[in-house]
């Protein structure tokens, strides 16, 4: 078969002919760039199947090779405030921080921490909507302090165990104790005080605390969902009051 790639103008030369290509040849043979086909119908160059998310990091050594924004596996010693690092994660399937993590007064969503499954020290949110941003949090070793401004635990949800005290506490945004379902030991006490919350039933799964302390919680008629606890350890203090 042939075809013709130029017209003839009247008094100028035949046109140019020259073999149409045969379907049957492979490009990398001919030189020519491949047409794509089937899914793959974009002009973008084919993927490297050693890296898939293209993050110049090969599949061998790339620890998600399907998220071009995760490569490397680390652990931060020393302290981080969220509001100076909010990049954080950048770069990292798993970082966790021995020291103090801070997210607070940043007055927006938390940037995403989901690079952190443990924090070897104290945890302490204020002025943050939401902890939506630490969903892969597993483990805080010292205390997790979640004072005013905090609207919402979703982001909580694979915490198991807190080494220290859970204090959560003079915030009257804070309306429920969902995102803590999760959680089956807080090593010191379990604090409470001055919320909006009507139920304690997110912390049905808790068996292992060193105290409870529930103060001034005004919606709460009842402690349901406290009946999983087996085990209260120093001098077993439980104080409720109103």
């Amino acid at each position: 078969m042939w075809m013709v790639v130029g017209v003839a103008a009247c008094g100028a030369a035949e046109p140019t002919l020259r073999p149409a290509p045969d379907p049957s040849v492979d490009s990398a043979d001919t030189g020519t760039v491949p047409t794509l086909v089937g899914d793959d119908d974009d002009d973008d160059a084919p993927t490297d199947p050693d890296d898939v998310d293209g993050d110049g990091v090969p599949r061998a050594t790339d620890c998600d090779d399907a998220d071009p924004n995760a490569w490397q596996v680390g652990v931060f010693e020393g302290d981080v405030a969220v509001l100076i690092q909010p990049d954080f994660c950048h770069g990292y399937c798993v970082r966790d921080v021995v020291g103090d993590l801070d997210v607070a007064n940043l007055g927006l969503p938390l940037p995403d921490l989901s690079c952190i499954t443990e924090v070897s020290g104290t945890l302490s949110a204020k002025n943050v909507p939401t902890l939506e941003g630490l969903g892969a949090l597993q483990a805080v070793s010292g205390d997790l302090l979640i004072s005013s401004g905090v609207s919402s635990l979703d982001g909580l949800d694979a915490l198991e165990w807190v080494g220290g005290n859970l204090d959560v506490g003079i915030n009257t945004r804070l309306d429920s104790l969902a995102g803590l379902e999760r959680l089956s030991v807080v090593g010191g006490s379990l604090l409470l005080t001055v919320l909006e919350v009507t139920d304690l039933q997110p912390l049905s799964g808790l068996s292992h605390v060193g105290g409870i302390s529930v103060s001034y919680c005004d919606g709460l008629t009842d402690l349901r969902g406290l009946e999983g606890i087996t085990r209260i350890d120093g001098d077993g203090e439980l104080s409720v009051s109103d």
